[in-house]
């Protein structure tokens, strides 16, 4: 895929961000991809859960009115041509070099979403650095190459790749006691320019509806006590909205799944898109894209009126 992908990053002047090698990149999609026309791969036949096990309810603990989440019956209608709208799709791709090479793969997902931005994490790509702006200004955290930050007219864009916590959660202290507050800081005073949209993966599932077997997992990276909570004190009280949930508060939707554990949508939620309450009112849907199975993540998505 070669549609003339273009790096437009930009940060306020009081953020210190530096150039190098990074993890993620972010993609804006040029006038020439948004003419292709869109081409739907999925069946829209009627398929069975097998075929589709993101259908199946296999959360362990489910509550009454909790649902599969599916984006084929879940979404509402897309808004109209003639209004003004941003498209943003944010996706761990778990190395996106398999995802390159995978023939027309990838430009098949770009035809049929008709993103406007692209947001990546985990492409494990040697690349030469390029003029960008990065980081949230603190060495000690930039070094990993785990933050972009786009400024748009009407907001910031701001794709991050958290840091996992990692077997025997041997950094759940640095993740929970620096890097969350500490990325929490930029984004509040990102905020204080114009409202900031969050995305990326977050590597922590912040409700039990999140997980499929919330009991089993309270000791794990991503749903301990100390990175749900830690959620909540850095995003949740400073007013970010998870769009997803707001949207759909009873729909078990997962975008991440161990080693063989998609057939049985034995899944976490572990990618996001926050927004600031003040633009929340913008979002006209928030959605999982389960069917896209490249990488062991599921591309997530916003539509934004803008």
């Amino acid at each position: 895929l070669n549609p003339g992908i273009v790096f437009p990053l930009f940060s306020p002047p009081a953020l210190h961000l530096r150039t190098r090698r990074r993890h993620l990149l972010t993609l804006a999609r040029t006038a020439a991809l948004r003419a292709t026309s869109r081409r739907l791969f999925w069946n829209q036949a009627k398929m069975t859960s097998k075929q589709e096990p993101w259908t199946r309810l296999s959360h362990s603990k489910k509550l009454p009115g909790w649902v599969a989440y599916n984006p084929k019956t879940m979404r509402p209608p897309p808004l109209s041509g003639d209004t003004k709208q941003m498209k943003i799709l944010s996706w761990n791709v778990n190395g996106l070099r398999n995802i390159v090479q995978s023939g027309g793969f990838f430009s098949a997902l770009a035809q049929r979403e008709n993103f406007d931005v692209l947001c990546l994490q985990e492409t494990h790509l040697k690349v030469k650095p390029i003029s960008v702006q990065y980081g949230i200004g603190i060495a000690e955290h930039d070094q990993e190459g785990r933050v972009i930050t786009l400024e748009f007219e009407n907001f910031y864009l701001v794709n991050a790749y958290v840091p996992n916590s990692g077997r025997g959660l041997r950094r759940l202290v640095y993740r929970v006691d620096n890097w969350d507050p500490s990325f929490a800081d930029f984004v509040e005073k990102l905020e204080s320019f114009k409202p900031v949209i969050v995305c990326g993966d977050l590597n922590c599932a912040r409700q039990s509806i999140d997980i499929h077997n919330p009991p089993a997992k309270t000791e794990d990276a991503g749903f301990t006590e100390e990175e749900r909570e830690s959620f909540q004190i850095n995003f949740d009280m400073r007013g970010f909205v998870d769009t997803f949930r707001k949207q759909h508060p009873k729909a078990v939707g997962y975008t991440f799944w161990g080693e063989n554990q998609r057939r049985n949508n034995k899944g976490w939620r572990l990618d996001y898109f926050l927004a600031s309450g003040s633009i929340i009112d913008r979002v006209h849907d928030s959605y999982i894209l389960p069917d896209v199975t490249s990488s062991d993540h599921s591309p997530i998505g916003l539509v934004l009126k803008l």
